[in-house]
């Protein structure tokens, strides 16, 4: 016999990868701490159980009018980001949006413009930007910071 021998792998490791990729040592212990810590946390009142993921609705809606804004607003996004509204943005700011926050930005001269809507639920917040024109490749980068989860709004 061996002076040294290893134990099956199975009696310290859970079947189950965590989410790097490694198996998960000492599953039951860990489990008991995490059910303690979600305890913890919901009893304190502010923490949702399981929230999901942030839901994006992006449109090009050519011309932004209430009736267009409401039908947006129904699909229950989290966040909704607008191109070519064509609208200025007291026009826009004069349109019901119910539980959400707006943030528009219109385009000097013809078409454009963009705006988004987030849920007062979500904290946000407009970060002032002096931009000479509405650029296609502005428009791009908004839908790029959107698309990458980061709610930086202008």
């Amino acid at each position: 016999m061996e002076p040294f021998t290893w134990l099956p792998a199975e009696r310290y490791f859970h079947p189950l990868l965590n989410s790097i990729g490694a198996y998960q040592r000492y599953t039951y212990r860990l489990r008991a701490v995490c059910d303690a810590q979600r305890q913890k946390l919901l009893l304190s009142g502010d923490i949702e159980q399981n929230p999901g993921p942030i839901a994006v609705l992006q449109m090009n809606v050519s011309c932004l009018t209430p009736s267009k804004l409401a039908t947006l607003m129904a699909q229950g996004a989290d966040i909704i980001a607008i191109q070519e509204t064509w609208k200025s943005s007291e026009q826009i700011a004069s349109m019901h949006t119910g539980d959400y926050v707006l943030y528009a930005q219109s385009r000097i001269g013809e078409g454009g413009g963009v705006a988004v809507l987030v849920r007062k639920t979500l904290r946000s917040k407009r970060i002032p930007l002096t931009i000479p024109s509405m650029t296609p490749a502005l428009k791009w980068w908004w839908s790029r910071l959107l698309w990458t989860r980061t709610v930086i709004l202008l």
